[in-house]
């Protein structure tokens, strides 16, 4: 009765650490996919205004506006400094949303990596209690090596 009662406690132990690994991969997993939903939209803006300024004529670019001399300022040189503004404040976003992506990975995978330890040692644990009344379990091991 008393490793039957050894077993449920570490069957009883691990299950509660556990219990809130679904919730907290379940939230890491929504931020990635919502962060994915934005770089999309973010590609697709990004994809449109560099279609766009590439689209525009030679005179509109910022180097034929400085080469007028100062002259009054031309509106489509204005559209081309503010389409390239656009460009680069996108892609950085873009990389931002990455690292962000990275960084909620690599904690979720760091904690199942924690888990899966967990689930080791308390594993190891239950074998060597196991091993200390052979007589009770048939005397091998439970993850059927040799131990």
């Amino acid at each position: 009765m008393q490793n039957s009662l050894t077993q449920t406690i570490y069957l009883e132990s691990y299950v509660e650490s556990t219990l809130f690994l679904p919730t907290e991969l379940q939230r890491l997993l929504s931020i990635i996919k919502s962060l994915d939903v934005r770089c999309l939209e973010l590609k697709a803006a990004l994809s449109f205004h560099t279609t766009h300024l590439l689209a525009l004529p030679p005179q509109h670019t910022a180097a034929a506006a400085a080469a007028s001399g100062g002259a009054a300022p031309n509106p489509a040189a204005s559209e081309y400094a503010t389409l390239m503004q656009r460009v680069e404040v996108d892609q950085q976003l873009l990389a931002q949303f990455a690292e962000e992506k990275v960084q909620l990975a690599q904690q979720a995978h760091d904690l199942l990596e924690t888990h899966a330890l967990d689930l080791e040692r308390t594993l190891e644990n239950f074998e060597a209690d196991l091993r200390l009344e052979p007589s009770d379990y048939g005397g091998g091991s439970v993850l059927g090596g040799d131990g």
